[in-house]
């Protein structure tokens, strides 16, 4: 069966199925009118009762010594030389079981999910923070794990970037267009989130902006049923719109260098 789906900047759409994605537009602002007109809040995904004890499960899961989410931070960086980390939208701060005890580990979240997670670690070195560059100056690594396609302007993360200037920047599951940025909506218990997909050349000319070189990518893997995967690869959207997520490195380069 083929359903007609009205986009609300006047496009049409033919998808095959529904699926978890619902929608393209041009702006942020228009998904998140499209999200009010239907009496939801865009914002309360991320502070529900289901995705707090998602990460509160997260948190479990790494004390134990298993990693809830597929990160490349061990793999691409000498975690055991680490001093510091900031790792940007942390959620419970789970990472933190994944580096040594005696390296800082500051977790930028919003303050609204704050003291749903400060009391769960009492290790000095684990902190939740509002924002980070009230802690530390310069850091060895910034890390983000699925968070910067949630953004609604990625200097957001590129102020964070100047501010901190660490040595690395690694991204895990960044979602990415062949084609320029485009906002979806991600189906999410009866409400939705608001998704950028990046295309990848500009994303990384903004990030590069502040002195950086990408010197390392690699695909995400997938974490749902290859049946969903083939939806997300275009079909959704009745063009090859999407690209695989990837995991972006990027390594602060010598003062007067520029890596264009």
């Amino acid at each position: 069966m083929t359903f007609l789906l009205c986009v609300y900047n006047y496009t049409v759409l033919k998808l095959r199925k529904p699926s978890i994605w619902f929608s393209v537009f041009s702006e942020w602002n228009n998904a998140v009118k499209f999200i009010n007109d239907q009496e939801l809040n865009h914002d309360a995904a991320f502070s529900s009762e289901i995705w707090l004890s998602r990460q509160l499960q997260f948190y479990e899961e790494a004390k134990s010594g298993i990693a809830p989410r597929y990160s490349t931070l061990p793999r691409f960086i000498d975690t055991k030389t680490l001093h510091s980390i900031v790792d940007f939208g942390g959620g419970s701060g789970w990472v933190g079981f994944f580096i040594p005890d005696d390296t800082l580990y500051i977790n930028q979240e919003i303050s609204s999910l704050q003291n749903s997670f400060k009391h769960l670690s009492k290790n000095p070195n684990r902190i939740i923070t509002e924002n980070a560059a009230d802690i530390i100056v310069e850091v060895d690594v910034l890390y983000s794990n699925s968070v910067i396609q949630y953004l609604p302007d990625i200097s957001l993360f590129t102020d964070l970037v100047s501010k901190l200037k660490p040595k690395y920047i690694l991204l895990d599951d960044v979602q990415l267009s062949n084609q320029s940025d485009f906002i979806s909506l991600q189906r999410y218990y009866g409400s939705f989130i608001i998704n950028r997909f990046y295309n990848l050349e500009s994303l990384v000319k903004k990030i590069s902006a502040d002195n950086y070189d990408l010197i390392g990518t690699s695909k995400y893997p997938f974490t749902i049923s290859n049946k969903m995967r083939r939806r997300i690869e275009g079909r959704s959207f009745g063009d090859p719109k999407i690209v695989k997520p990837r995991t972006l490195l990027f390594e602060k380069l010598p003062k007067n260098t520029n890596s264009n």
